[in-house]
């Protein structure tokens, strides 16, 4: 989320909404909070609850990470583009009018500060979206395409339309002709939302590289059992 001075918050507004709610002095201090956030600058949202720790800016997230990469020898070095399906990566999905000019640009910044731009991606969902990205920014970090299927779970895929993107991320609710075609084009598959145990088993029967979730304890839980399992019926 964007705020009024300019600065991005990494987490979603929900987040932030219900952060900001709890911490009100009151229930009536409470009301109208979700719609007033967005016009407070970083220091009146921290005021108002929006601690560091939980909400760090954009900026500082990517500073992290990127030490992260280099304490775990992950930081990619070569020049050549990386095989994206192998590399840790920060998916930045901009909502609503916080997708603009500036705040991708003040993420490639931060990004190309601490040498990590090969892993800082942008979540595309549209061709209004790509053609900002093309021609009012200075963005040089992957693009992921984002697909709805609220919109169209089937759509058309051409490889010469999704030839900027470095990956695809396709809702676990695309038809599956859609989840075949576009696995044919050879770029990685970053499914989301998966928070269920079904959708897991869906995403691997599809053939998805990685997945976004809501609910990554849960998920975990099921890859421990099924290791288990599988222990258990090799005798391990």
């Amino acid at each position: 989320m964007q705020t009024a001075d300019g600065q991005l918050l990494a987490t979603h507004p929900d987040d932030l909404a219900a952060a900001l709610e709890a911490a009100a002095s009151s229930a009536a201090a409470a009301v109208g909070l979700r719609n007033r956030m967005r016009g407070m600058t970083l220091a009146e949202l921290r005021a108002a609850g929006a601690d560091e720790e939980r909400f760090p800016t954009a900026d500082a997230l990517i500073k992290v990470f990127a030490g992260l990469l280099a304490d775990s020898g992950l930081m990619w070095r070569e020049k050549r583009d990386p095989p994206y399906e192998d590399i840790p990566l920060l998916l930045m999905d901009l909502k609503a009018d916080a997708f603009n000019a500036e705040a991708i640009n003040s993420i490639m910044a931060a990004a190309q500060s601490v040498r990590a731009t090969p892993h800082v991606a942008l979540l595309v969902s549209s061709p209004q979206q790509l053609a900002l990205v093309q021609q009012q920014t200075r963005w040089h970090g992957p693009l992921i395409k984002a697909f709805m299927d609220r919109e169209n779970p089937n759509p058309r895929v051409s490889s010469e339309d999704l030839e900027p993107f470095a990956l695809l991320a396709p809702s676990i609710r695309m038809s599956n002709a859609f989840m075949a075609a576009a696995s044919r084009l050879g770029k990685p598959l970053l499914s989301w939302i998966v928070d269920t145990p079904a959708d897991l088993y869906r995403g691997l029967e599809l053939g998805v590289n990685a997945v976004v979730s809501n609910s990554p304890l849960a998920l975990r839980a099921v890859l421990m059992d099924w290791r288990d399992r599988c222990s258990d019926r090799q005798g391990v």
